[in-house]
């Protein structure tokens, strides 16, 4: 009895440990259609802060691993099937079908800056009657009952770059925009904030979005997470792109 005890002990802790130990190679994604300096794409080589700080999550885990990238409306499909593991540029905040994923700690704050003529107003609810550059199917929900009652209007464009060059331009007063980039736009067009000012629309925590039938726990995520952090690698690849880490 004692003997069948410990074999079925000793099974059940292999079950427990296939996962972490099973030597198979971590699927990690990156999803499409970030803009630099998050991601840049030549052919298939992916670069940029999200694919060189998730390489570096692969190595501190300790797997062999890839990092693919993949469209937006496919990463519920294959994260649902497992046959994806983990994307580390995700917020609960902003998730579709949130509960569908496990989460990880955070790895730096996101800000969102609205980017207008001086002096800005000190509260959104001061834009009132305004037009606003928007990304083109991004939701905002601090904007989103001015945006129903037609209070704020908003003007989409295909990406972040293009809403700037309509600011340069004049075609646009106000729009909003990620601090990362505005940070690596500001290294070519240095005077884009001359004579404007920012409010600050939004924070968000970004993390790990993980599969729950993936091969990797959110334990070792979070442990290779706080390695990543404590080497000062994450801050190496922000500086690289001429951004601080926000925190």
């Amino acid at each position: 009895m004692v003997m069948a005890l410990l074999m079925f002990f000793t099974a059940f802790l292999f079950m427990a440990n296939v996962k972490a130990d099973s030597g198979l190679p971590v699927r990690a994604a990156v999803p499409a259609g970030l803009p630099p300096p998050l991601l840049f794409e030549k052919g298939e080589e992916l670069t940029g802060i999200v694919p060189e700080y998730t390489r570096a999550l692969i190595e501190f885990l300790g797997h062999k691993g890839s990092v693919s990238l993949l469209p937006r409306n496919r990463i519920l499909k294959y994260f649902r099937q497992g046959s994806a593991d983990f994307l580390c540029y995700a917020s609960y905040a902003w998730a579709d079908e949130r509960d569908t994923y496990n989460w990880s700690d955070t790895l730096f704050t996101k800000r969102e800056w609205i980017l207008g003529p001086a002096p800005m107003p000190k509260e959104i609810k001061g834009l009132k009657g305004k037009t606003i550059g928007t990304m083109l199917g991004y939701f905002y929900p601090d904007l989103e009952k001015m945006l129903k009652d037609g209070s704020l209007h908003r003007e989409d464009g295909p990406s972040e770059e293009a809403n700037l060059v309509k600011l340069r331009n004049h075609h646009l007063e106000y729009l909003i925009v990620d601090e990362v980039f505005l940070n690596y736009y500001k290294k070519d067009n240095p005077d884009i904030e001359k004579g404007r000012e920012r409010l600050l629309l939004r924070e968000y925590p970004v993390s790990c979005a993980l599969s729950k039938k993936g091969r990797v726990t959110v334990e070792e995520l979070n442990k290779a997470i706080a390695k990543l952090r404590s080497s000062g690698k994450l801050q190496e690849i922000f500086d690289k792109y001429g951004t601080p880490i926000l925190k």
